[in-house]
């Protein structure tokens, strides 16, 4: 009779049993927990990097933007010019010139009212100088260098410095062949004081008779510039830029001519649809170049209102610290009080300490002009969900509590990321 292992047979039974309904439904719900997890750090990551990538991009923005405008900053008032006329006064000036927390609607021509829009509430920044081109020394001891007439004048300037030093003909030999005929700005600055000079109207026909066109920079010994100083297409406006907006008597020899640059530096208004002004604002930051003194597009073209330089910056902001007390150090508390123009609501440029400093046993002084600073404010592209920036007080003078500026107060404005960047400038070599 066969016997049977019946211990081997339930053992090999109880081995080769599955998961029950409740292991299955907990393995289940454990890698659910898991698998949540996992993309919950992935969503988390997801967001941080996108996060961390706008701020890069905000960040990127603002650089650009300051980049560009501190590059002319620190030329301003080459050719040389000092910072103002003697015919204006803060915070207008001839090498640099701030229009502090423009109006509603104020256009980027802002005398004529032309060009786009710039955002309300922030500055426009005007800086000239000798930016493009060579500045050329003239030998200003021959008397036939300079001659002067009722409607204008001419400038031999030769093909090196009084020094032996070669003269870059190129940038000027190329204005003066272009068939635009472009009228452009010249400063003919005085040997005996940078304060004696004068703006002027370049003559490119009356000129060009006297060059070899196409231009060939190495085989030109002097270029006779010829300028009008009435009767021509700015003669007006440029002369108006000049020491106590005239042709100064007193220049009656020149030591230095360049072609002089205007640019202005703003936040241009763009909404998202460009016929719908309550649809998402979408400010960039700009430059414009104009003919010197006018609110003209340079060669007449629009395109030169609105030279884009970055995306998503909502403002700029500066601020001009001034020696006050011509004791050579500029006071800094952050209100109405210190030697800093435009750092506070209080601040009135009109007020005689921002334009005159009386130095104890002297006659009265310019006040001198120091440091610029320049603040520019960006935000994201895209908005965050559930994120919310801090509410906007204060940008140097500008108060966002004041309407239209509490758009970017709004929560849908604050779900974006803001950030901001100050810049110290130095100005010393602007007198």
């Amino acid at each position: 009779m066969t016997s049977f292992n019946t211990s081997h047979r339930v053992g090999r039974a109880q081995s080769g049993r599955g998961f029950t309904l409740i292991e299955m439904l907990i393995a289940v719900l454990i890698s659910s927990m898991i698998l949540l997890a996992l993309l919950a750090v992935f969503d988390f990551t997801g967001k941080l990097a996108r996060a961390q990538t706008q701020i890069t991009d905000v960040q990127q923005s603002l650089r650009t933007a300051q980049y560009d405008v501190v590059r002319l900053i620190r030329m301003a008032g080459r050719g040389p010019l000092p910072l103002r006329t003697t015919a204006k006064t803060m915070p207008r000036g001839l090498a640099v010139e701030v229009i502090n927390n423009v109006a509603v609607n104020t256009k980027i021509g802002y005398t004529a009212d032309t060009g786009p829009a710039v955002v309300a509430f922030t500055d426009i920044l005007v800086v000239r100088g000798v930016f493009g081109s060579s500045l050329y020394q003239v030998n200003h001891v021959d008397p036939a260098s300079f001659t002067r007439t009722a409607s204008g004048g001419t400038l031999i300037v030769a093909d090196k410095t009084p020094t032996g030093v070669p003269h870059d003909f190129g940038p000027i030999l190329q204005t003066i062949c272009d068939n635009n005929n472009i009228p452009e700005a010249l400063v003919l600055v005085s040997p005996l004081d940078d304060a004696i000079f004068a703006v002027a109207e370049l003559d490119p026909a009356a000129t060009r008779a006297g060059v070899t066109c196409p231009p060939d920079p190495g085989s030109t010994p002097s270029i006779t510039l010829t300028f009008k100083t009435s009767g021509g297409s700015y003669t007006s406006s440029y002369l108006g830029l000049s020491a106590g907006g005239v042709f100064p008597a007193a220049l009656t020899s020149v030591a230095f001519v360049g072609i002089l640059e205007e640019h202005r530096f703003y936040v241009r208004q763009v909404y998202a649809d460009p016929n719908d002004t309550s649809s998402d604002r979408i400010p960039r930051f700009s430059r414009a170049r104009v003919f010197p003194g006018t609110d003209t597009p340079y060669l007449g073209n629009p395109l030169e209102w609105q030279n884009d330089i970055a995306d998503n910056i909502f403002d700029m902001q500066v601020a001009i610290g001034l020696d006050g007390d011509g004791d050579g150090i500029i006071l800094d508390q952050g209100d109405s009080t210190d030697e800093w123009l435009f750092n506070d609501p209080g601040d009135d440029s009109t007020e005689v300490r921002w334009n005159t400093v009386q130095p104890v046993g002297a006659s009265p002084q310019a006040t001198r002009l120091f440091n610029l600073r320049l603040t520019t404010v960006a935000r994201t592209g895209r908005k965050d969900r559930g994120y919310q920036a801090p509410i906007l007080d204060f940008v140097e003078d500008h108060d966002y509590s004041v309407t239209p500026s509490d758009y970017y107060n709004l929560p849908p404005e604050r779900s974006r990321r803001q950030r901001r960047l100050q810049t110290m400038i130095d100005l010393r070599n602007v007198s």
